[in-house]
């Protein structure tokens, strides 16, 4: 009977941990766009329009990347989206890390968040292009969201609920109204403690 019940702990344990890491890149790339659009209010002076567009543009991008994957395959449509968005970064974008990881499983969340990252910078990276900025704009605003995030995990030293309180302050002030920045629901904290 244990091992049955070994056996059933371990599958429920993969169940859950697929689930979390899908939440875990849910969660950043809910993070890494509210930084790029802080970014760009921030870098390149957006106002409201300028806002709304670029969201439309990104997710324009992202529906793209989607019909891509349905029709290529994971692996190639992120080696296209690589290919068109690498030659206008002076540099690859890495998110940052926060804490190093030390067990696997952090190692495993951390590639997920960065991964996460990279699809959300990417498709800023070509709604950007799109709009008309040159490649100079580009890298400065994508080193200004990088830097966005940064500030992000090290509010979140003090908890998750104080980092995306801070963040959501970022964001009405950009925006000139009231913001909630919502968290990810999930099996707990994503970023650090709870607060």
């Amino acid at each position: 009977m244990h091992m049955a019940q070994n056996a059933f702990a371990r599958c429920a344990e993969k169940v859950n941990t697929r689930k979390n890491l899908t939440l875990n890149r849910q969660a950043v790339g809910e993070v890494v766009s509210y930084c790029t659009m802080i970014a760009a209010n921030d870098t390149l002076d957006f106002d409201r329009d300028k806002q709304e567009r670029l969201c439309t543009e990104m997710n324009h991008r992202a529906e793209v990347y989607t019909v891509e994957m349905s029709a290529y395959g994971q692996p190639k449509a992120r080696e296209k989206l690589r290919e068109r968005t690498a030659p206008m970064l002076d540099k690859p974008f890495v998110l940052p890390a926060g804490q190093y990881p030390r067990k696997q499983r952090e190692k495993d969340a951390l590639a997920e968040r960065r991964a996460a990252g990279d699809l959300v910078i990417r498709f800023f990276i070509e709604a950007l292009d799109s709009m008309g900025y040159d490649r100079a704009q580009i890298n400065s605003t994508v080193e200004e969201a990088r830097k966005n995030y940064e500030q992000f995990l090290e509010w979140a030293k003090d908890g998750e609920y104080v980092a995306y309180t801070k963040l959501g302050r970022c964001v009405a002030q950009m925006t000139g109204g009231s913001t909630e920045v919502a968290r990810v629901p999930g099996a707990g904290p994503i970023f650090s403690t709870e607060f």
